[in-house]
């Protein structure tokens, strides 16, 4: 058997299953209203036969392809299927399921709470990132969580025709949190090994082939010790570098500390050489006007219209935490500035800056998460807001949410890939879909 040192697999199996290697595997999931988009891989050839019935009993109707996609059509809506696909040789693949229902936006990928083909990693859909390649393609990742679950999988799909259709690229192991970028033409990961993990980065081609990773953090590679924390955060190249942000901490130990990762932007990203970490700046509740919480996180680093470089953070409800950094020197923590109003709730927001000049974000719309909303900004303090990307707030809190959003600004339209908790998720948290939406802000600005 040969070793690998590679980040990409297509797909990732743990030891224990490589048995399956000759099997079928679905790869991409997507509901619709009365029926599913699959998507598998296979090493035997087709045609291939895909069965489907209800959850609960074996009435299996038949569909065949001699392609590795079918949409299966005439499902009952809002209703749970089971479904597995069998080669010209008799090999199946393991079941998947899904429900049928309507989605808000294009689906690029969907895993039902009690699907257990990713165990182990874990079983819902989690931390999206959106970018565009110089050649037009769309690449939208997500990785797989659970509570106290390995979380080490990252999942990457692909668009050519503008987010209209998605398929299947490769997954990435071990990856947890990460970020999709594109420096001087070429395509990088940022992300954590697992929750509290390594901080690596990697650069890949436009199939999501992805060589070794660079260590730029050892962590604790568990839940309960403290180590690098952050979410699919943007890398914003000013100033002759690279930032980002990072925490260091642990939910478990009721603590966050902030700081900023930055590199030179003519620099060779894989050499950890050019990489400076600015050190952790500790959240303290003496602060003025602090805000109850153990620490802030998932900051975005933006330039203000004075040229000065700040980091705004998710600290709590309609409240954000504003540190300021030194350009001049990547080793210096975040300074305490003072804690800002924002229209956010406690979830994931992410801040670029359009072309027109003005900051655009998108978060969730006090108080709820069934609600993401875009908002603009001459001065990342006073936000208007210009409209909602999807707005269910019919729906129990508990049960539905559209948070997390990673999006793009090309010319006057964001592109946005959102977690989404619908149709059946387990809660509003531990979602089931990754979905793609368009927002225009033609007019708006």
């Amino acid at each position: 058997m040969r070793c690998q040192s590679e980040w990409s697999y297509k797909p990732y199996l743990p030891y224990d299953r490589y048995d399956e290697r000759t099997r079928p595997s679905f790869l991409r999931v997507a509901p619709r209203e009365d029926g599913c988009e699959l998507e598998w891989c296979a090493e035997n050839a087709g045609p291939y036969r895909t069965y489907v019935a209800p959850e609960g009993n074996e009435a299996w109707e038949t569909f065949e392809t001699a392609e590795k996609t079918i949409r299966v059509g005439g499902l009952k809506p809002d209703f749970g299927y089971k479904a597995y696909v069998e080669d010209a040789k008799g090999e199946k693949s393991a079941c998947c399921l899904f429900r049928t229902g309507s989605y808000p936006g294009t689906v690029v990928n969907y895993l039902h709470p009690r699907d257990l083909r990713y165990a182990f990693s874990g079983r819902h859909t989690c931390s999206p990132s959106i970018v565009r390649l110089p050649d037009g393609r769309l690449l939208a990742s997500m990785d797989i969580f659970d509570g106290n679950a390995p979380q080490n999988l990252t999942l990457i799909y692909c668009s050519d025709d503008d987010g209209k259709t998605w398929r299947y690229l490769t997954d990435v192991f071990p990856c947890f949190w990460g970020s999709l970028f594109v420096h001087r033409g070429e395509l990088y990961l940022m992300g954590m090994s697992t929750e509290y993990g390594d901080l690596l980065i990697g650069r890949g081609d436009r199939d999501g082939n992805f060589g070794t990773p660079t260590v730029l953090m050892r962590g604790s590679a568990s839940p309960g010790e403290t180590g690098p924390h952050r979410a699919p955060m943007l890398v914003l190249e000013a100033e002759g570098r690279l930032w980002t942000t990072a925490e260091y901490g642990a939910w478990s130990r009721g603590r966050f500390a902030m700081g900023v990762f930055s590199a030179g932007a003519d620099g060779d990203l894989l050499d950890a050489e050019n990489w400076r970490c600015s050190g952790f700046l500790p959240y303290d509740r003496s602060w003025p006007n602090a805000y109850p919480a153990p620490g802030a996180i998932e900051g975005n680093i933006v330039l203000r219209p004075d040229g000065s470089m700040k980091e705004i953070m998710r600290v709590g409800d309609g409240t954000g935490l504003l540190l300021g950094i030194d350009k001049n020197d990547p080793d210096r923590p975040p300074g305490f500035e003072r804690f800002i109003p924002l229209p956010f709730g406690h979830s994931k927001f992410e801040i670029r800056q359009h072309a027109s000049g003005k900051y655009i974000a998108v978060g969730n719309r006090l108080p709820r998460r069934t609600v993401l909303s875009v908002f603009a900004s001459d001065d990342l303090e006073n936000w208007d807001l210009l409209g909602d990307v999807v707005n269910k707030e019919e729906y129990p809190l508990d049960e539905v949410g559209f948070q997390y959003p990673s999006f793009l600004i090309e010319g006057d339209e964001l592109l946005l890939a959102v977690r989404s908790g619908f149709n059946g998720a387990e809660n509003f948290h531990d979602t089931n879909y990754i979905g793609f939406f368009r927002f225009s802000l033609k007019g708006l600005l």
